[in-house]
């Protein structure tokens, strides 16, 4: 987060899902058309408190997530820890201060994201309505567009293409380790 001084708070949170859920394995071998979109899953004082999900709901969003992400539509997936495990950082002029968690403003709090490959924010909507949340039946989320190379004003050659994409894979690969 950043205020109009320029001063930035970033949190840091654990991952993972009450109960635990599966890992999500993108395809490799699927098309990359689309653009991408966040989907952020809003907390809730069930969330905040880790309260455990029931096993039949997270099979149901792990095998939705495999199914999306065989397809090609998800990219990344995770659920995040209570922010009683969370830190932020605040930079201000200079200097960081760190407060822990937890943090008060539950409705502020983002409780876990997918990221997801579609044509259109219509498309994140859609895909958003058929997601079978584990936490329901009261569930926000919140859709972003992600910044895509093409949105930026900077000349890419296929070289730096190629470079950046090398990149975005390691990283996609670490965070699955």
């Amino acid at each position: 987060m950043q205020d109009g001084d320029g001063n930035v708070t970033v949190e840091i949170r654990e991952a993972g899902c009450p109960g635990g859920c599966a890992e999500v394995h993108p395809n490799p071998d699927a098309k990359q058309e689309g653009k991408r979109f966040a989907v952020l899953l809003r907390s809730s004082p069930a969330l905040e408190a880790e309260e455990p999900v029931a096993q039949e709901k997270l099979d149901r969003l792990d095998a939705h997530n495999a199914a999306e992400a065989a397809r090609g539509v998800l990219l990344a997936a995770d659920g995040l820890r209570s922010s009683a495990r969370a830190s932020r950082v605040q930079f201000s002029g200079g200097k960081a201060t760190v407060l822990d968690g937890p943090f008060t403003e539950i409705k502020e709090l983002i409780a876990g994201y997918w990221m997801i490959r579609v044509a259109s924010m219509m498309d994140a909507i859609e895909w958003a309505k058929r997601n079978p949340y584990p936490t329901g039946p009261d569930v926000e989320v919140e859709i972003r567009p992600m910044y895509e190379l093409d949105d930026l004003d900077v000349d890419f050659t296929p070289e730096l293409r190629e470079a950046e994409q090398r990149m975005r894979q390691m990283q996609l690969e670490a965070g699955m380790r």
